[in-house]
């Protein structure tokens, strides 16, 4: 016969993941950090900016402070980088920004000449600068711009003239720019100004980030799950298989980067490869409680990953120190959504589960997890409707120690911990 013992788990704690030592702190009040939509490293200093005006710089990857790039407090921004001279910042309303430093920045958005662009993604080649992005209304579409100083910007044409499309990230690497976007659009071009359509397997889904690592491209993306795609040429290209975490689910592929001797995908999970062929997954929900993270950067001995709700996670990449972050109160403890009762019933040896929606949610999975992150089973996957529910499994087969019990919704993330004991 087992028990089961349930308690509300504490968000403020380390665990090994990968060999990586993550850790977690609550920084600042509940619900007050915007979202974290890009993070860079260069010039000894680690530079993370967002939505309406957030934005922070660490010299370490652990200690965080503001550190503003714009005056006006809605400026949003979706990608830094350092071009070893100068970073580059780009965001909505057409807003460019350049600093030598990180503390000291220009504001270079008046010769876009258009507050409607919404700039995604910005890269330097041989040819200069290159930003790309979109407009939205019926004369939208892709947007390009070229500088060869990032002061001076001049619109270009993309080979795609549908007005939905949209771009989201551009690279530099083997002497051409790739710009990826919605759809799975691939576009290549030597020079900024001449563009390429590129032929892929992905046409449901979009393409949020693209990376050259090792003479190899990676672009990610997904629609309800992971889409990953790789070329040797950035003409070919080979769609890759992401490993689902509970069966079901995949998250959708946010940047990639290099990770010590791997490349690492950067979503809700960190999905790693050696080749870029084979892929594994860990689940960063206990380390980061679910948050979804939008970028990545390294120096020669901090990784780190910033996101939703203002999250910021690092960790070494060899040897691999605390990170320290700060986030937000997870969203289990705002408006009713809670995982409310884990606890067994020894008599037939099944664990009852009590959950409270505040309104109807067209996708709800309940699974049971290790410490480690690891799926182990999948309780409930589908819709359910506003109120309380209450469900089962069976726990005879878990061997004796902790355990996690997770819900996921749009509403947020909550766990309870499990400890199943010999009785």
């Amino acid at each position: 016969m087992i028990r089961i013992l349930a308690g509300v788990f504490v968000f403020l704690f380390s665990i090994n993941i990968m060999a990586l030592e993550w850790s977690v702190r609550v920084q600042g009040e509940a619900w007050e950090t915007e979202d974290l939509n890009t993070v860079v490293y260069g010039n000894g200093l680690f530079v993370a900016a967002g939505n309406f005006g957030a934005a922070f710089s660490s010299t370490d990857g652990i200690q965080w402070t503001d550190s503003p790039i714009s005056p006006n407090s809605t400026a949003s921004f979706n990608e830094i980088i350092w071009d070893d001279a100068r970073f580059v910042a780009v965001g909505k309303s057409g807003i460019i920004f350049t600093s030598p430093d990180g503390s000291e920045w220009t504001d270079q958005s008046s010769s876009i000449g258009n507050n409607n662009v919404y700039f995604e993604s910005v890269a330097v080649g041989d040819g200069g600068y290159v930003a790309v992005g979109w407009e939205g209304g019926a004369s939208g579409g892709h947007r390009i711009y070229t500088s060869t100083d990032a002061t001076s910007w001049t619109t270009q044409t993309s080979p795609v003239t549908t007005s939905s499309g949209k771009l989201y990230d551009v690279v530099w690497g083997d002497g051409q720019f790739v710009a990826v976007g919605s759809g799975g659009v691939v576009l290549t071009s030597a020079d900024g100004v001449e563009w390429t359509v590129q032929t892929t397997t992905v046409t449901d889904a979009s393409l949020f980030c693209v990376a050259f690592i090792d003479g190899l491209y990676y672009a990610g993306g997904g629609e309800m799950n992971a889409c990953l795609i790789t070329s040797p040429d950035g003409v070919t290209w080979t769609q890759r298989t992401i490993p689902m975490f509970d069966e079901y689910y995949s998250d959708i592929i946010r940047d990639i980067i290099p990770f010590g001797d791997k490349v690492a995908a950067v979503c809700e999970y960190l999905y790693t490869s050696t080749d870029g062929i084979e892929w594994d997954v860990e689940d960063l929900s206990d380390v980061a409680d679910g948050e979804t993270f939008y970028s990545a950067a390294l120096s020669d001995e901090i990784a780190v990953l910033v996101g939703k709700y203002g999250t910021i996670i690092s960790t070494p990449v060899s040897g691999l120190v605390t990170a320290s972050l700060p986030r937000q109160i997870n969203q289990q403890n705002k408006d009713g959504y809670a995982l409310q009762q884990v606890f067994s019933n020894p008599a037939n040896r099944l664990v009852d589960i009590s959950i409270t929606l505040p309104q109807n949610q067209s996708r709800v999975v309940v699974s049971v997890s290790d410490m480690q992150g690891r799926f182990i089973r999948t309780v409930f996957n589908g819709a359910l409707k506003a109120g309380q529910h209450n469900m089962q499994f069976d726990a005879s087969s878990l061997s004796p120690g902790q355990y996690i019990c997770r819900l996921k919704s749009t509403l947020g993330v909550c766990h309870k911990s499990l400890l199943v004991a010999p009785r």
